[in-house]
């Protein structure tokens, strides 16, 4: 679910805001930090409004410079990122949420800050920006965030539909190359969670998700529990 609303900052520092129907727009003098391109903007809107395609194919790699953000709240998730990650008890949130903001408004719609922001607005408990950073971080096409709305979506699912639009968004971000999707998904399929839903991933498909991810699994754990799905994969049908 989006939001109360959805907010595009113009060039001339008017804010255009939709409510989650996509429509009743108003316009104000910009008070809010966290502009975002039209693009982003668009999709947004559609997705509100149950219209929207998939988010664009994202290409990691469009910005190469390393911001003071990606610095200050780089996950270890991340296989994205362009910096090494940061724990959360060595973010000071407050500062990294000043600087991911000021970072935000010279690089608009940024797939990667949008990230970032969401999750040090997780960690500051303000749920509504949380949210709208990382709906707009999934509409820029990032697969970290398609995810994770996706596993957000399914834990709180309530019916078949809720859970089987959680199917589609985790699926997406696997087949995009997101190594969390690809070892997280793959374990929930095997489990059977998504056994009503009619683009559920195949075994073969879960098996080349978790092949592609070995290469990028980090630590013993992570090592076992590839290796416990790339053998649950070629088994009889969930």
């Amino acid at each position: 679910m989006l939001p109360c609303c959805v907010v595009a900052r113009r060039a001339n520092g008017a804010e255009s805001v939709f409510d989650f129907a996509g429509h009743n727009q108003v316009n104000r003098v910009a008070t809010r930090a966290g502009a975002l391109d039209m693009n982003t903007f668009v999709i947004l809107v559609m997705l509100a409004n149950g219209a929207a395609p998939p988010p664009p194919v994202w290409n990691p790699a469009a910005r190469t410079e390393v911001t003071e953000c990606d610095r200050l709240a780089s996950g270890r998730y991340d296989r994205d990122r362009l910096a090494k990650p940061v724990a959360r008890a060595d973010i000071d949130v407050p500062a990294a949420i000043r600087q991911c903001e000021a970072d935000l408004a010279r690089h608009p719609g940024d797939g990667h800050i949008h990230f970032h922001l969401g999750r040090l607005y997780g960690y500051s408990g303000d749920t509504a920006k949380t949210l709208w950073h990382r709906q707009a971080a999934a509409a820029a096409g990032n697969p970290n965030a398609i995810f994770l709305l996706g596993y957000l979506g399914m834990l709180s699912a309530k019916d078949v539909p809720a859970r089987c639009a959680a199917n589609t968004q985790m699926k997406l971000a696997a087949e995009r190359g997101n190594y969390s999707a690809r070892i997280a998904y793959s374990a929930f399929v095997l489990e059977g969670r998504f056994v009503d839903c009619s683009d559920v991933a195949t075994r073969e498909q879960v098996a080349g998700f978790v092949k592609a991810a070995r290469p990028q699994v980090d630590g013993f754990f992570e090592t076992l529990l590839a290796e416990h799905l790339a053998s649950e994969a070629t088994r009889g049908k969930p």
